[in-house]
C-alpha cells in the first residue's frame, strides 16, 4: 500500500517552495541535537534519515561530526534533489518500502515524520529491518486544547500524539524503548513563528510547565518528544489471552 497521490503532492510543492528553508533550518537545531542526545552512546557510524526534506538535519549532524555516512529517502523529488545537492546521497521511495538490505544502518531517523504518516506502523517496521536502532520525534499535539476541527490543517499532519500513544505506537511496531526525552521548542523556533515577546512568552511558560508539573503540563501544551527504540527480533509481542 504506498502513499495517496495527494499526499505527495502536498510535499512536491512544499519543498519546491524555499521560503521555509529558515524556519525548517532553525528547527532542525533543536531536532538534531535531540537525536545526538538520545544516540550519543550507540554506534552511529552510518545514519539514514526517512523524510529528509530538505537535509537540514543531516546538516547540523554533519556539522557536528555526529556520523560519518549521511542519507536519505523521500517520497518527494524536490526533496531529493535539494539533499543530493547538498552531498547526502538521497533516493526517492514510495512511502512503504525501504531499498536498503537489512540492519544496513546503525541509527534510522524519522524526525516529525511519523505524525504525517498514513500507515505509521508499516514503515516502523521497514525502518527497523533496516536500522539497528531507531530515532523518533514527534510533536505532542493531542491535548485538552485540541478540538476536533483541528485535524484538517495545511501541514500535513494525519496523526496526533501524547507521550503515552507515542510509546504505544512504537511498542506496537515492534519495539522496546531504549530511552526518551521530552522537551519544549527552541525559543527561537517561537519567536520566528509568533514574533519575540509572544514567542518568548509562550516558551516560557511552557518552560515552567514542564519544570513545574510535566504530567499536567503535556496536558495543556504543545512539546516534542523523541524516542528511541531497538527492534524486538520477534517483532510486535501480543500477550497471551487468559
Amino acid at each position: 500500500m504506498t502513499i495517496s497521490a495527494a499526499l505527495k503532492d502536498h510535499y512536491e510543492r512544499g519543498y519546491a517552495d524555499y521560503s521555509r528553508a529558515d524556519w525548517r533550518a532553525l528547527g532542525a537545531l533543536h531536532k538534531a541535537a535531540n537525536i545526538m542526545h538520545l544516540c550519543e552512546s550507540l554506534p552511529h557510524e552510518r545514519i539514514l534519515e526517512i523524510g529528509g526534506g530538505d537535509g537540514a538535519i543531516l546538516e547540523c549532524l554533519r556539522k557536528n561530526s555526529f556520523g560519518r555516512e549521511w542519507h536519505a529517502l523521500e517520497i518527494s523529488n524536490s526533496a531529493v534533489q535539494l539533499m543530493n545537492s547538498k552531498g547526502f546521497p538521497s533516493q526517492l521511495f514510495d512511502g512503504e518500502t525501504l531499498p536498503h538490505a537489512n540492519k544496513s544502518f546503525d541509527i534510522v531517523i524519522l524526525s516529525h515524520v511519523v505524525e504525517h504518516l498514513e500507515h505509521p506502523r508499516m514503515l516502523l517496521q521497514e525502518a527497523g529491518r533496516v536500522g539497528a536502532h531507531v530515532c523518533v520525534e514527534v510533536p505532542l499535539e493531542h491535548t485538552i486544547r485540541m478540538k476536533d476541527e483541528d485535524v484538517f490543517r495545511s501541514v500535513g499532519h494525519l496523526n496526533y500524539f501524547t507521550p503515552s500513544t507515542a510509546r504505544m505506537l512504537m511498542m506496537s511496531a515492534g519495539y522496546d524503548i531504549v530511552s526518551t526525552r521530552l522537551d519544549n521548542p527552541s525559543r527561537k523556533n517561537l519567536a520566528f513563528n509568533h514574533g519575540p515577546w509572544k514567542g518568548t512568552l509562550i516558551w516560557s511558560i511552557r518552560e515552567l510547565g514542564l519544570k513545574l508539573v510535566p504530567g499536567l503540563a503535556t496536558k495543556i501544551f504543545q512539546y516534542h518528544y523523541a524516542l528511541l527504540g531497538r527492534p524486538r527480533s520477534t517483532g510486535i509481542t501480543l500477550n497471551p489471552g487468559t
